[in-house]
């Protein structure tokens, strides 16, 4: 075959040959050099329009290859060196081809503070974490993780129990978010003790026996209920006097919710109006039996209460109070003492 002379017409309408040097680059001399989209400049080959490659081989391209317009290509393109990709004005790059959620599979390993935004799981918001947990027992705080369980949680398989140590406060209310739940009732004995003024002067019925002839205190059962305004039982009661004389004392004992003034001893016995609406009891104590039979002083005697069980409710206080009141003509000993014994059933 016989060699040939290519030439391309320069941009000032000359032609200038188109060679091929000793390392099988396409170069022209004096200028750039075209043969129609095709433009050659010495090392350089510029191309306008569509470049198709065919046989399903390799192209290599060395050196600057300029290319406006679109390149098809079929089979593989080989490329060494560096391929610019182009990025945005702030430096991303832009890959609009890619899928915009990428699968990943197996184990992703992280270095370093991740940031996280919004719900963790659908459930549990960042922002809601405190910054820092507190992890020793004690009163809530800023730290203190909440939690919230779900009004469908299901049962647990296997039961965790829940247990209590030291010692549990119960008291009556059954009041919500006031006091504990009661527990169980508790039976408990008072005794109280009214001791007379040391004369043996002869009481007319109907008048009250106190500790003083001026200045008398009420009689008080401490604590008779669990806690104010707690509900009680009496379940049973006693008089025991520390004489033993031939006429009996007949005795009663107004139960009070509220504390009052006794009358001096020896006067009548007359509450107002407004004392006897806070009487929640009376306990009759009329019949005696002997125990140290020796007579006056030296002996005593045992009444019961024979009645019925008595359901109470304190009020202002979980006290109960009483004052005694006798029934007959009855002449004491001196500093003479009844000694009052309740039985109660706490709620």
């Amino acid at each position: 075959m016989a060699n040939a002379t290519i030439y391309g017409r320069s941009s000032t309408g000359d032609y200038l040959p188109i060679a091929v040097d000793s390392s099988g680059n396409l170069v022209t001399t004096g200028g750039t050099a075209s043969l129609g989209a095709v433009t050659v400049t010495s090392g350089t080959v510029n191309i306008a329009g569509t470049v198709t490659t065919t046989g399903g081989g390799t192209t290599p391209v060395s050196g600057t290859v300029g290319v406006s317009g679109t390149v098809p290509v079929s089979g593989t393109v080989g490329v060494s060196g560096t391929v610019p990709v182009q990025t945005t004005n702030n430096g991303t790059v832009s890959v609009s081809n890619l899928p915009a959620t990428q699968p990943i599979s197996g184990t992703v390993g992280v270095s370093g503070t991740v940031p996280v935004s919004g719900n963790i799981g659908g459930t549990v918001l960042a922002s809601n974490l405190p910054t820092t947990v507190d992890t020793n027992s004690g009163n809530k705080s800023a730290s203190t993780l909440r939690v919230v369980l779900a009004t469908d949680q299901p049962s647990l398989t296997n039961a965790n129990p829940a247990s209590q140590s030291g010692t549990w406060t119960v008291q009556p209310g059954n009041t919500q978010n006031t006091t504990p739940w009661l527990a169980s009732p508790l039976l408990t004995a008072i005794d109280v003790t009214l001791t007379r003024p040391a004369d043996t002067t002869t009481y007319t019925a109907n008048d009250e026996i106190s500790s003083s002839t001026s200045a008398p205190a009420v009689n008080t059962i401490t604590s008779a209920a669990r806690a104010t305004g707690g509900y009680v039982r009496l379940r049973a009661a006693a008089c025991v006097d520390s004489s033993s004389v031939a006429t009996k004392a007949q005795l009663l004992v107004y139960i009070f919710d509220t504390t009052t003034t006794p009358n001096n001893d020896n006067a009548a016995f007359a509450p107002s109006d407004s004392v006897m609406n806070t009487c929640v009891g009376i306990l009759p104590f009329n019949v005696w039996y002997p125990g140290d039979d020796t007579s006056g002083a030296t002996g005593n005697a045992f009444s019961p209460y024979l009645g019925p069980e008595l359901d109470i409710k304190t009020t202002s206080t979980a006290n109960l109070f009483f004052r005694v009141k006798v029934l007959n003509a009855y002449v004491p000993t001196s500093a003479e003492a009844f000694v009052f014994r309740f039985t109660f059933v706490q709620y």
